[in-house]
């Protein structure tokens, strides 16, 4: 197996100088446990969740500002901010982290709870820590809606159609060879609440079809039974505070059901990069977590997070592909101290984890085993507040070093001007995707006559960073915020499939390997304006821009596959009590795919053209907000929307929600 040689590096620059001293100054300081960095702050509301007539966990991402999404067939998004970690940011739910990764795709809705369950999301870009996990591709943390007292049921039903199906559009100028009709979706929960005890459990369902000219093209030759999606997510949650403290326990499951067992049978048809296709599988998603806090007097108290999280994908007994397997299970154990008082806060504390790859392909079992320390302490001091977090973690035999350190200067309501340096470390055996299983020794690629190739030891990769944010309050009913940052990347890795020539043939080997000391600069500018026209109408305009600095080939043709220039103008207007209006445009700039393998196709484009969409919805509520209606219009000018090369197009669709809490 051919081998990439490691480039030979320096042993002074100012660049390292400067890392190395900001290195030194974060390891002598006191060991603190991290809390929410600075990065780019987001908060989505339920309402916002309401108004904007969304049915599935996936779709969250459209309102995220920050991040760039894709899709390949609109059930699963693809989001982040950094094309060097997409989908490497981490996931919270109710403070319980979850691990739903398939492959490198981080799969919302897998999410083991229905979207009306979701009371708020808080999402931050950049680098971001909470509860002593680091991440420099940002964090989304997603909190469930309180349970009510006493005994309470919910149900909800949705269904999707898109105006370019056949069907009702055969004889429009709206025709065309597509899915005809998305779901029915539907998702019941029912909860009891006490002043001690409160519990709520519910199950939901996902149904999607796959039958894009596009996506089917690359397998026509799969059974009818592999062209759909059916996913079923449960859960269940308990809190009580009848013990000392607050304790939640939080059982979940998501998973499809294998096609042999349903009379309308689906599967997960996940995208398998090293193939460029979709592969047919039974996936799965458990997850276990207990969490909670004991207060040892008003200022201290102890927290605690306990979990075991298990990621399966079968593949279903076919002669299109070998019989391919894939489990991943991770326990964790986690607890610090707390503290808080008048100028001072923060907290210190450590964690075990342990990672266990399992597959028939494997001649052992993978385990990777990660312990770390972590710390934080903000100072409080009239106006201005500093910031020091720490994050010392050892995996898979590497030692890591991440932190931050922020101020932040308050003048008045409403106007602030927030400074932050931020150093992070990520281990090559942190990156959770079939790259790093295939170093382990996953033979997959080998059996599918896929050649790969890389370094026996890949260095992690370094990121240090500025941000600098200023808000201002032009008046009571207008506030802005403007956000500049420069962001250094060394030692990245990315996979790469590569030919010369003409494109190969489907079934003709493609070289792969992982290109590494992948290093530059990049520089972000974000722009945002909040404007309050009444109490009943409001409207946001955000901007971003982002730019390598760099000359590195690889390093410009991954960022190529970001837009440079996005921009978002989100309307949200309630004239009457119990009924709204809401609407989203959304513009993103032209991407490039240069590294990416291109089949022969008449639909093949490394490049997708700049597209804009707008998305319109109005909602109603009756019997006192019990029943509740929302009818969503996405693409309603109809353009053609395609977000991946390899992806199907999406026409004007239509979204229907009908639901009932008694």
């Amino acid at each position: 197996m051919a081998k990439i040689q490691l480039k030979k590096h320096q042993l002074f620059s100012p660049r390292k100088l400067l890392r190395s001293l900001l290195a030194v100054l974060i390891f002598i300081s006191i060991w603190i446990f991290p809390g929410e960095s600075f990065g780019q702050r987001q908060v989505i509301k339920e309402d916002d969740i309401a108004h904007a007539g969304i049915t599935r966990p996936g779709d969250l991402v459209a309102l995220i500002e920050g991040w760039h999404h894709y899709s390949l067939d609109g059930y699963r998004w693809y989001a982040g901010d950094d094309p060097f970690s997409s989908n490497q940011w981490l996931l919270f739910l109710d403070d319980q982290l979850l691990a739903l990764d398939f492959f490198n795709l981080r799969h919302l809705n897998a999410l083991p709870v229905s979207i009306e369950q979701i009371d708020s999301l808080v999402i931050t870009t950049g680098p971001s820590a909470w509860q002593g996990e680091y991440s420099d591709a940002g964090i989304m943390r997603i909190y469930t809606r309180p349970i009510p007292d006493g005994i309470s049921a919910f149900a909800r039903y949705s269904s999707i159609n898109e105006t370019g199906d056949p069907g009702p559009y055969q004889y429009t100028r709206f025709r065309s060879d597509n899915v005809d009709e998305i779901g029915p979706d539907y998702a019941v929960a029912l909860s009891y609440g006490s002043e001690k005890l409160r519990v709520r459990s519910g199950a939901g369902h996902h149904f999607h079809p796959a039958t894009d000219p596009v996506i089917s093209e690359r397998r026509n030759n799969y059974p009818q039974r592999f062209q759909r999606v059916q996913m079923y997510p449960l859960f269940f949650q308990a809190t009580t505070d009848a013990l000392p403290g607050r304790h939640q326990l939080f059982l979940g499951y998501a998973g499809s059901i294998p096609p042999e067992n349903t009379e309308k049978p689906g599967s997960d048809l996940l995208f398998f990069d090293p193939l460029n296709t979709e592969v047919p599988f039974h996936s799965g998603f458990r997850h276990f977590g207990l969490s909670g806090n004991i207060p040892l007097n008003p200022h201290w108290q102890i927290i605690y997070r306990l979990r075991q999280s298990q990621t399966s994908m079968e593949k279903p007994a076919t002669d299109i592909f070998a019989d391919l397997d894939w489990q991943m299970d991770i326990r964790s154990a986690k607890v610090a101290m707390v503290f808080n008082d008048i100028s001072f806060s923060g907290n210190f504390g450590g964690s075990i984890t342990e990672n266990q790859a399992e597959s028939r392909w494997l001649s052992n079992n993978v385990n990777i085993t990660k312990s770390k320390f972590f710390g934080r302490l903000q100072r409080r001091n009239g106006r201005d507040q500093q910031e020091l977090s720490v994050n010392f973690s050892r995996i898979d035999g590497q030692s890591l070093l991440n932190g931050f350190l922020s101020y932040s200067r308050h003048f008045s309501a409403g106007n602030s001007l927030k400074a932050q340096i931020s150093l992070a470390r990520q281990a090559f055996a942190a990156d959770n995707n079939i790259w790093y299983w295939s170093q382990k020794g996953y033979s997959l690629l080998e059996a599918l006559d896929l050649p790969l190739s890389f370094p026996d030891d890949i260095s992690a990769r370094r990121d240090l960073q500025f941000d600098l944010q200023f808000q201002k309050a032009i008046n009571a009913n207008i506030q802005g915020e403007v956000t500049t940052s420069l962001q250094q990347i060394s030692d990245a890795w990315f996979p790469r499939q590569h030919f010369h020539g003409d494109p190969p043939a489907p079934s003709t080997p493609v070289p792969i390997h992982i290109a590494t000391d992948i290093s530059g600069t990049n520089f972000h500018l974000q722009a945002g304006l909040r404007h309050q026209l009444s109490k009943r109408f409001r409207q946001r305009l955000y901007y971003r821009f982002r730019q390598p600095l760099s000359d590195g080939e690889i390093f410009r043709d991954a960022w190529e596959t970001f837009p440079i220039h996005k921009l978002l103008l989100k309307l949200d207007y309630t004239p009457v009590e119990g009924f709204g209006l809401w609407g989203q445009f959304t513009w993103t700039s032209e991407t490039n795919w240069p590294l990416l393998l291109q089949l022969p196709s008449e639909n093949a484009t490394t490049t997708v053209e700049s597209n804009f969409q707008l998305d319109l919805a109005a909602h109603k509520n009756f019997w006192q907000q019990r029943l509740r209606t929302s009818l969503l219009v996405k693409n309603a000018l109809n353009q053609t929307i395609r977000y991946h090369p390899l992806g199907a197009t999406f026409d004007l669709s239509i979204i229907f929600k009908l639901a009932i809490q008694l």
